[in-house]
């Protein structure tokens, strides 16, 4: 694992809230930094 950095966060933040911008209530939830600090990059193992 590795921590994904900030430009991924906010691409996956305005991907998130597109897709769920029917839900106004919930989104912003999702998009702060307690959540934003979950985001995890996953990087295969050699071998």
């Amino acid at each position: 694992m590795d921590a994904a950095d900030s430009d991924l966060n906010d691409r996956i933040d305005a991907a998130h809230s597109l897709k769920y911008r029917h839900y106004p209530s919930i989104t912003p939830s999702m998009l702060v930094p307690d959540v934003r600090a979950t985001t995890i990059k996953l990087i295969p193992r050699d071998g």
